[in-house]
């Protein structure tokens, strides 16, 4: 399974967005990102079929609360088709006033 070691330079929410390819429309995703200052956050959701595994789409797999400093993150995808992970986008989400 994937995964990467980031630094998250401020706490909060963060909206998560995946760019990939996939054979098929059943695969299920877990995204958790875990650190030493919190507990594990999940997000989980399909991908959806792009012409092939190659063909990229970017998608709002949701959002995600994060804290400041050193967190890992990880992908999981079911067996259920290929899929072909290009990146993961994480974008703070602005306070509502």
């Amino acid at each position: 399974m994937p995964a990467w070691t980031i630094e998250v330079p401020k706490a909060g929410r963060y909206r998560v967005d995946l760019s990939y390819g996939s054979s098929s429309d059943s695969t299920e995703f877990e995204i958790a990102a875990s650190s030493n200052a919190s507990t594990s956050k999940t997000i989980r959701g399909k991908f959806a079929k792009t012409a092939y595994a190659l063909v990229f789409r970017t998608d709002n797999a949701g959002t995600i609360d994060l804290p400041a400093g050193e967190v890992k993150i990880q992908v999981k995808a079911d067996a259920k088709g290929a899929v072909n992970l290009e990146k993961i986008v994480l974008t703070p989400v602005a306070a509502q006033p």
